[in-house]
């Protein structure tokens, strides 16, 4: 019976010191989950830019982003939503403790070149934890993922 108690106890030990640090690697995971998602949907809109010859525009929200086709030909015609992605939108996923922890208000890239028509850089962070990813976007349209410094994520190159 001893024996059985100083084995549940070492147990016990071993699990309160794994928590925290499954807990940071998740929130990591997740944060990069997010990262890699806004990253291809940055590249998304500008294909879509060029390929239909018309301004898209990425509004951003600290609850997620939505990704617009702007239609402004004729006075009868609208903007038309390519995508939605985060808590509050309609079409939303999971993001699961990542947000957008620092964003311009929209990235627009135009129809001839794909350019961004503004350049900035986007953080997703989490909640939970310093994990961070950036996503660096020049005035060419080009996109870099990266890790801000002080961030727990690894495995990319920093910013």
């Amino acid at each position: 019976m001893i024996e059985l108690v100083v084995v549940i106890a070492i147990a016990a030990v071993l699990i309160s010191v794994a928590v925290p640090s499954f807990r940071e690697f998740f929130a990591g995971k997740r944060v990069e989950g997010v990262a890699t998602e806004l990253y291809t949907d940055l590249q998304y809109a500008r294909s879509e830019a060029v390929s239909r010859r018309a301004d898209v525009r990425v509004e951003f929200a600290s609850t997620g982003y939505e990704i617009w086709l702007m239609k402004r030909l004729a006075k009868t015609e609208k903007d038309v939503r390519l995508k939605a992605a985060g808590s509050k939108a309609q079409e939303s996923s999971d993001w699961g403790g990542a947000s957008l922890a620092e964003a311009p208000a929209f990235v627009a890239f135009e129809p001839v070149r794909g350019i961004a028509t503004t350049s900035g850089n986007i953080v997703v962070g989490s909640s939970a934890g310093n994990a961070r990813l950036q996503v660096s976007l020049n005035t060419v349209g080009r996109m870099e993922l990266c890790v801000p410094s002080g961030s727990a994520v690894t495995g990319y190159k920093s910013c």
